[in-house]
């Protein structure tokens, strides 16, 4: 996510720039990261809603791929789920980071890097909705 130096209107005026060149060219993937750092710009500002929204967008672009990137579509599931349980509705969140979960384990393994991600996110929802054993 591009943010020089905490200014996010320059960032997002940036990622619109980018953008618009990529709306003359047929490449859902880049619109699906463009997108998705759109989300995170919104998600720290502390607007959901908003960065919800562009992680929809981000994901019906990266639908459109025959040969989806798994890696950026399990990150793309992380970063919604997280905005998601800020904005309260932790049982998107459980549902969206359990996608990410069974991605990463099928695509990277049950010991990779992302999965300590997946792990932390995973027990701070499963702790705001009061469920402390594993089943």
């Amino acid at each position: 996510m591009l943010n020089i130096g905490g200014d996010f209107s320059e960032s997002l005026s940036i990622y619109w720039d980018i953008l618009a060149l990529l709306e003359k060219q047929e490449i859902p993937s880049a619109k699906s990261a463009v997108y998705n750092n759109l989300g995170r710009i919104y998600d720290e500002l502390e607007q959901y809603s908003l960065a919800l929204e562009y992680y929809e967008k981000a994901e019906k672009e990266l639908a459109k791929e025959e040969y989806r990137d798994v890696y950026n579509y399990v990150i793309l599931l992380t970063n919604m789920s997280f905005s998601y349980r800020k904005a309260g509705d932790l049982k998107i969140a459980k549902k969206k980071i359990l996608q990410a979960k069974k991605l990463c384990v099928k695509t990277s393994g049950e010991y990779s890097l992302q999965m300590y991600y997946i792990y932390n996110h995973m027990a701070g929802i499963y702790g705001d909705l009061g469920i402390y054993e594993s089943k």
